[in-house]
Protein backbone atom coordinates (compact mmCIF):
# COMPACT_ATOMS: atom_id res chain seq x y z
CA UNK A 1 0.00 0.00 0.00
CA UNK A 2 1.21 3.66 -0.89
CA UNK A 3 1.46 5.69 1.84
CA UNK A 4 -0.70 8.51 2.20
CA UNK A 5 1.54 11.38 1.84
CA UNK A 6 3.24 9.75 -1.07
CA UNK A 7 -0.30 9.34 -2.68
CA UNK A 8 -0.81 13.03 -2.15
CA UNK A 9 2.85 13.83 -3.54
CA UNK A 10 1.76 11.50 -6.41
CA UNK A 11 -1.56 13.36 -7.18
CA UNK A 12 0.08 16.33 -7.55
CA UNK A 13 2.91 15.93 -9.49
CA UNK A 14 0.49 14.31 -11.98
CA UNK A 15 -1.66 16.74 -12.00
CA UNK A 16 1.34 19.43 -12.69
CA UNK A 17 2.50 17.24 -15.48
CA UNK A 18 -1.10 17.06 -17.11
CA UNK A 19 -1.26 21.05 -16.88
CA UNK A 20 2.03 21.45 -18.52
CA UNK A 21 1.10 19.11 -21.82
CA UNK A 22 -2.54 20.72 -21.69
CA UNK A 23 -2.74 23.46 -24.60
CA UNK A 24 -4.62 26.90 -23.32
CA UNK A 25 -7.24 26.70 -25.54
CA UNK A 26 -9.96 28.65 -24.18
CA UNK A 27 -11.44 31.85 -25.47
CA UNK A 28 -14.27 33.96 -24.18
CA UNK A 29 -15.25 37.20 -26.05
CA UNK A 30 -18.30 39.61 -26.12
CA UNK A 31 -18.81 42.90 -27.44
CA UNK A 32 -17.96 45.76 -25.19
CA UNK A 33 -21.41 47.75 -25.31
CA UNK A 34 -22.96 51.56 -24.29
CA UNK A 35 -26.03 50.43 -22.93
CA UNK A 36 -28.67 52.93 -22.07
CA UNK A 37 -32.18 51.60 -20.79
CA UNK A 38 -35.29 52.42 -19.12
CA UNK A 39 -36.33 50.76 -15.77
CA UNK A 40 -38.28 47.60 -16.59
CA UNK A 41 -36.94 47.33 -20.17
CA UNK A 42 -34.36 43.95 -20.83
CA UNK A 43 -31.18 43.41 -21.82
CA UNK A 44 -29.70 40.75 -23.45
CA UNK A 45 -25.63 40.11 -23.88
CA UNK A 46 -24.51 37.28 -25.74
CA UNK A 47 -20.68 35.37 -24.80
CA UNK A 48 -19.49 33.10 -26.97
CA UNK A 49 -16.80 30.66 -25.56
CA UNK A 50 -15.12 27.55 -26.91
CA UNK A 51 -12.05 25.11 -26.39
CA UNK A 52 -10.49 22.74 -28.19
CA UNK A 53 -8.53 20.45 -25.23
CA UNK A 54 -8.01 17.11 -26.54
CA UNK A 55 -8.36 16.00 -22.73
CA UNK A 56 -11.54 15.30 -20.96
CA UNK A 57 -12.78 19.13 -19.77
CA UNK A 58 -15.63 20.62 -18.10
CA UNK A 59 -16.38 24.77 -18.75
CA UNK A 60 -18.10 27.17 -16.50
CA UNK A 61 -19.41 30.03 -17.94
CA UNK A 62 -20.66 33.34 -15.61
CA UNK A 63 -21.58 36.48 -15.84
CA UNK A 64 -20.68 39.47 -13.11
CA UNK A 65 -22.12 42.94 -12.24
CA UNK A 66 -19.60 45.94 -11.02
CA UNK A 67 -21.70 48.40 -9.63
CA UNK A 68 -19.12 51.65 -9.87
CA UNK A 69 -16.19 52.69 -12.74
CA UNK A 70 -13.54 52.33 -9.71
CA UNK A 71 -15.19 49.64 -8.02
CA UNK A 72 -12.79 45.82 -7.96
CA UNK A 73 -15.57 43.52 -6.60
CA UNK A 74 -17.80 41.89 -8.56
CA UNK A 75 -21.07 40.12 -7.68
CA UNK A 76 -22.19 37.11 -9.39
CA UNK A 77 -25.25 37.45 -11.66
CA UNK A 78 -25.75 34.30 -13.01
CA UNK A 79 -23.34 31.04 -13.18
CA UNK A 80 -23.51 27.88 -15.20
CA UNK A 81 -21.40 25.63 -12.93
CA UNK A 82 -18.88 23.26 -14.31
CA UNK A 83 -21.76 20.52 -13.15
CA UNK A 84 -23.78 22.37 -15.62
CA UNK A 85 -26.20 23.72 -12.94
CA UNK A 86 -27.19 26.93 -12.80
CA UNK A 87 -25.98 29.17 -9.66
CA UNK A 88 -27.83 33.06 -9.61
CA UNK A 89 -26.09 35.44 -7.58
CA UNK A 90 -27.27 36.72 -4.27
CA UNK A 91 -28.44 39.93 -5.50
CA UNK A 92 -30.54 38.12 -8.25
CA UNK A 93 -31.78 34.90 -6.49
CA UNK A 94 -35.49 36.76 -6.79
CA UNK A 95 -35.20 37.69 -10.21
CA UNK A 96 -33.59 33.97 -11.05
CA UNK A 97 -36.81 32.22 -9.54
CA UNK A 98 -39.27 35.03 -11.04
CA UNK A 99 -38.18 33.77 -14.53
CA UNK A 100 -36.34 37.46 -14.76
CA UNK A 101 -32.32 36.54 -14.91
CA UNK A 102 -31.68 33.59 -16.91
CA UNK A 103 -29.21 31.85 -19.26
CA UNK A 104 -29.72 30.68 -22.85
CA UNK A 105 -27.49 28.52 -24.85
CA UNK A 106 -27.67 28.65 -28.64
CA UNK A 107 -25.32 25.64 -30.22
CA UNK A 108 -22.10 24.71 -28.58
CA UNK A 109 -20.49 28.28 -28.14
CA UNK A 110 -22.91 31.00 -27.41
CA UNK A 111 -24.44 31.96 -24.43
CA UNK A 112 -26.89 34.68 -23.67
CA UNK A 113 -27.77 36.64 -20.21
CA UNK A 114 -31.04 37.46 -20.22
CA UNK A 115 -32.21 40.53 -18.07
CA UNK A 116 -35.76 41.27 -17.62
CA UNK A 117 -37.47 44.31 -16.09
CA UNK A 118 -33.82 46.04 -15.41
CA UNK A 119 -33.58 48.08 -11.97
CA UNK A 120 -31.43 51.05 -11.09
CA UNK A 121 -29.21 48.35 -9.20
CA UNK A 122 -28.10 46.87 -12.24
CA UNK A 123 -26.39 50.13 -13.28
CA UNK A 124 -22.38 49.43 -13.85
CA UNK A 125 -20.37 47.22 -16.01
CA UNK A 126 -21.27 43.58 -16.93
CA UNK A 127 -18.88 41.05 -18.06
CA UNK A 128 -18.51 37.09 -18.94
CA UNK A 129 -15.83 34.78 -17.43
CA UNK A 130 -15.46 31.30 -18.56
CA UNK A 131 -12.94 28.91 -16.93
CA UNK A 132 -11.69 25.72 -18.02
CA UNK A 133 -11.65 22.68 -14.96
CA UNK A 134 -9.93 18.88 -15.13
CA UNK A 135 -10.49 16.59 -12.57
CA UNK A 136 -7.85 15.39 -10.61
CA UNK A 137 -6.88 11.42 -9.74
CA UNK A 138 -8.45 12.38 -6.01
CA UNK A 139 -11.71 13.20 -8.04
CA UNK A 140 -11.52 17.24 -6.96
CA UNK A 141 -11.80 19.23 -9.88
CA UNK A 142 -8.77 21.97 -10.65
CA UNK A 143 -9.83 25.21 -12.86
CA UNK A 144 -6.89 25.23 -15.41
CA UNK A 145 -7.64 28.28 -17.60
CA UNK A 146 -9.92 31.25 -16.67
CA UNK A 147 -10.81 34.18 -19.30
CA UNK A 148 -12.33 37.12 -18.94
CA UNK A 149 -14.33 39.30 -21.63
CA UNK A 150 -14.48 43.15 -22.22
CA UNK A 151 -16.95 44.83 -20.32
CA UNK A 152 -20.66 46.40 -21.46
CA UNK A 153 -21.86 49.49 -19.53
CA UNK A 154 -25.34 49.79 -18.51
CA UNK A 155 -27.08 52.88 -17.69
CA UNK A 156 -30.53 52.39 -16.23
CA UNK A 157 -32.79 56.01 -16.38
CA UNK A 158 -35.05 55.62 -13.33
CA UNK A 159 -38.92 56.07 -13.69
CA UNK A 160 -41.94 58.11 -12.15
CA UNK A 161 -39.20 60.78 -10.51
CA UNK A 162 -38.90 64.29 -11.23
CA UNK A 163 -35.44 64.85 -12.68
CA UNK A 164 -35.78 66.11 -16.33
CA UNK A 165 -32.90 66.53 -18.93
CA UNK A 166 -32.75 68.32 -22.25
CA UNK A 167 -30.36 69.40 -24.53
CA UNK A 168 -29.67 72.43 -26.77
CA UNK A 169 -27.26 74.04 -29.67
CA UNK A 170 -26.77 77.21 -30.45
CA UNK A 171 -26.00 75.80 -34.39
CA UNK A 172 -26.02 72.13 -35.17
CA UNK A 173 -24.97 72.89 -39.09
CA UNK A 174 -21.33 73.66 -39.16
CA UNK A 175 -18.68 73.86 -40.98
CA UNK A 176 -15.11 72.78 -40.08
CA UNK A 177 -13.70 75.53 -37.96
CA UNK A 178 -16.52 76.93 -36.12
CA UNK A 179 -17.83 76.85 -32.87
CA UNK A 180 -20.01 74.24 -31.68
CA UNK A 181 -21.92 75.75 -28.22
CA UNK A 182 -23.93 72.99 -26.17
CA UNK A 183 -25.96 73.55 -23.69
CA UNK A 184 -27.90 70.61 -20.97
CA UNK A 185 -30.28 72.12 -18.68
CA UNK A 186 -31.51 70.29 -15.68
CA UNK A 187 -35.21 70.77 -14.25
CA UNK A 188 -35.50 68.99 -10.55
CA UNK A 189 -37.69 70.63 -7.36
CA UNK A 190 -35.40 71.98 -5.27
CA UNK A 191 -32.37 71.99 -7.23
CA UNK A 192 -29.91 74.17 -5.89
CA UNK A 193 -30.14 71.71 -2.70
CA UNK A 194 -29.15 68.45 -4.84
CA UNK A 195 -26.32 66.69 -5.79
CA UNK A 196 -25.72 66.33 -9.83
CA UNK A 197 -23.39 64.44 -12.24
CA UNK A 198 -23.50 65.29 -15.82
CA UNK A 199 -22.01 62.96 -18.47
CA UNK A 200 -21.41 64.35 -22.24
CA UNK A 201 -21.92 61.98 -24.76
CA UNK A 202 -20.77 61.68 -28.42
CA UNK A 203 -22.30 58.51 -30.21
CA UNK A 204 -22.84 57.22 -26.81
CA UNK A 205 -19.41 57.36 -26.04
CA UNK A 206 -18.22 59.51 -23.32
CA UNK A 207 -16.52 62.49 -24.20
CA UNK A 208 -16.31 64.35 -20.61
CA UNK A 209 -17.66 64.61 -17.23
CA UNK A 210 -18.50 67.35 -14.37
CA UNK A 211 -18.60 65.41 -11.10
CA UNK A 212 -21.15 67.01 -8.20
CA UNK A 213 -18.15 69.40 -6.96
CA UNK A 214 -17.90 70.86 -10.58
CA UNK A 215 -14.86 68.64 -10.91
CA UNK A 216 -14.73 68.27 -14.82
CA UNK A 217 -12.53 65.26 -16.01
CA UNK A 218 -12.31 64.38 -20.14
CA UNK A 219 -11.89 61.59 -21.73
CA UNK A 220 -8.18 60.65 -22.39
CA UNK A 221 -8.23 61.13 -26.05
CA UNK A 222 -9.96 64.88 -25.74
CA UNK A 223 -7.04 65.51 -22.96
CA UNK A 224 -4.97 67.24 -25.43
CA UNK A 225 -7.76 69.52 -27.33
CA UNK A 226 -8.86 70.43 -24.04
CA UNK A 227 -5.29 71.58 -23.40
CA UNK A 228 -5.15 73.07 -26.44
CA UNK A 229 -8.00 75.37 -25.64
CA UNK A 230 -10.30 73.82 -28.28
CA UNK A 231 -12.94 72.11 -25.66
CA UNK A 232 -14.36 73.86 -23.05
CA UNK A 233 -16.81 72.02 -20.29
CA UNK A 234 -18.40 74.78 -17.67
CA UNK A 235 -21.49 74.43 -14.87
CA UNK A 236 -22.87 77.89 -14.90
CA UNK A 237 -25.50 77.26 -12.01
CA UNK A 238 -26.44 73.27 -10.63
CA UNK A 239 -28.99 73.12 -13.77
CA UNK A 240 -27.17 74.53 -16.46
CA UNK A 241 -23.74 72.39 -18.08
CA UNK A 242 -22.61 73.87 -20.99
CA UNK A 243 -20.11 72.16 -23.77
CA UNK A 244 -17.95 74.35 -25.84
CA UNK A 245 -15.86 72.90 -29.06
CA UNK A 246 -14.11 75.29 -31.29
CA UNK A 247 -12.31 74.62 -34.25
CA UNK A 248 -14.67 72.04 -34.76
CA UNK A 249 -13.99 69.26 -37.69
CA UNK A 250 -15.68 65.93 -39.02
CA UNK A 251 -14.51 64.36 -35.74
CA UNK A 252 -17.20 66.05 -34.26
CA UNK A 253 -20.00 65.05 -36.60
CA UNK A 254 -22.70 62.98 -34.26
CA UNK A 255 -25.16 62.98 -31.82
CA UNK A 256 -25.10 64.72 -28.67
CA UNK A 257 -26.69 64.07 -25.47
CA UNK A 258 -25.97 64.17 -21.63
CA UNK A 259 -26.84 62.27 -19.20
CA UNK A 260 -27.51 63.51 -15.49
CA UNK A 261 -26.72 61.08 -12.35
CA UNK A 262 -28.26 62.46 -9.23
CA UNK A 263 -26.08 61.77 -6.11
CA UNK A 264 -27.40 61.38 -2.67
CA UNK A 265 -23.89 63.16 -1.61
CA UNK A 266 -21.55 64.66 -3.53
CA UNK A 267 -18.99 61.70 -3.05
CA UNK A 268 -21.14 59.27 -4.24
CA UNK A 269 -20.18 56.29 -6.79
CA UNK A 270 -24.05 55.48 -6.97
CA UNK A 271 -26.38 57.48 -8.61
CA UNK A 272 -30.01 58.18 -6.72
CA UNK A 273 -31.62 58.40 -10.00
CA UNK A 274 -30.20 58.84 -14.22
CA UNK A 275 -31.95 60.53 -16.69
CA UNK A 276 -30.98 61.07 -20.50
CA UNK A 277 -31.43 63.89 -22.74
CA UNK A 278 -32.70 63.40 -26.25
CA UNK A 279 -30.19 63.52 -28.96
CA UNK A 280 -29.31 66.39 -30.75
CA UNK A 281 -27.88 66.05 -34.15
CA UNK A 282 -24.73 67.70 -34.62
CA UNK A 283 -23.22 68.21 -38.56
CA UNK A 284 -20.02 69.65 -39.34
CA UNK A 285 -19.56 70.16 -43.33
CA UNK A 286 -15.79 70.07 -44.83
CA UNK A 287 -14.38 73.73 -45.93
CA UNK A 288 -15.49 74.40 -49.02
CA UNK A 289 -19.17 72.59 -49.13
Amino acid sequence: MIPVGLAQCLEAAFLFLLLLVIADTLSASMASQVLTRTEGDAVELTCEVSKSTIQHTHLSVGWYHLRGAGEHRAEEVLILSKDFILKPGPSYMQRFLEGDVRLNKVGNTTYKLFLGGVKPSDHGQLYCEAAEWIEDPDKTWKDISIKQTERTSLTVLSQGRDLSVDIAAAESSLSEGDTLQLNCMVEAQKSSSRHFQVIWLLNGMEVARVDPHGVLTWKEEYEERAKLGQLRALKPSNTIYALTISEVGLRDNGTYHCSVSEMKTPGELHGIQTNLSSGIQVIVKPIGQ
